[in-house]
């Protein structure tokens, strides 16, 4: 439970009140039987009495600053466990193993009849993607994950024993500009495509969804 400062200072404040309360109550008869002759006695005793109220109130500073620097560990400590929580995410939807939802690039590769594209076309266009800072992709409602794998016999490529057939559809999530970029690039997979006279035809999505690994 997180202790409140100002509780604290009230609940010490109204200690000191008590105490000297009580102390001022219990030297009215004193004086009365001491008399005049006590005055220095009396002197002695409020001396006393202030230098307890001066301890009291330095007490209660310590136990403020104290309350403070618990309550600055405790900020901390949910700094920490909210980060820690953030990258955690962040690792569960890289790995496909969480869903994920946000702007991407739809990517609609579309060969010619009797033309393969090969489970290696498919490896460099993930791994072009996954290099351009891509945070979740699937291929034809396949999600690529950490325990995702492509294969192919003889002109039929499948990913973790599914087969996939034209035309192809890539979605990945991530910065668009970027993305797009990387498919884009002199010599980059965009090109490789058009020379082997293959369509490819790429989208903007603001609304992609990417479930977590398996078919979607």
């Amino acid at each position: 439970m997180k202790i409140k400062p100002g509780f604290l200072i009230a609940l010490s404040f109204l200690i000191v009140v008590v105490l000297l309360v009580l102390q001022f109550k219990a030297r009215e008869p004193l004086l009365r039987e001491v008399g005049p002759t006590s005055s220095s006695e009396a002197i002695i005793y409020l001396r006393t009495l202030n230098d307890k109220k001066e301890s009291l109130l330095k007490e209660i500073e310590k136990l403020e600053f104290r309350v403070l620097e618990l309550n600055e560990v405790t900020l901390e400590k949910a700094d920490f466990e909210r980060s820690l929580n953030q990258e955690i995410m962040k690792w569960e939807a890289l790995l496909g193993l969480k869903g994920m939802t946000g702007a991407g690039l739809e990517v609609t590769i579309t060969p010619q009849k009797n033309q393969v594209i090969s489970a290696e076309t498919f490896m460099d266009l993930i791994n072009d993607l996954w290099g351009g800072g891509a945070m979740a992709i699937s291929i034809n409602k396949n999600r690529i994950g950490w325990n995702s794998y492509l294969h192919q016999i003889d002109n039929q490529v499948f990913i973790s024993g599914r087969l996939i057939e034209s035309p192809f559809l890539v979605e990945v999530i991530g910065s668009t500009q970027v993305l797009e970029s990387v498919l884009k690039i002199p010599g980059g997979f965009e090109e490789k495509m058009l020379i082997q006279g293959v369509e490819l035809k790429i989208t903007t999505n603001n609304r992609m969804i990417i479930s977590a690994g398996g078919v979607q």
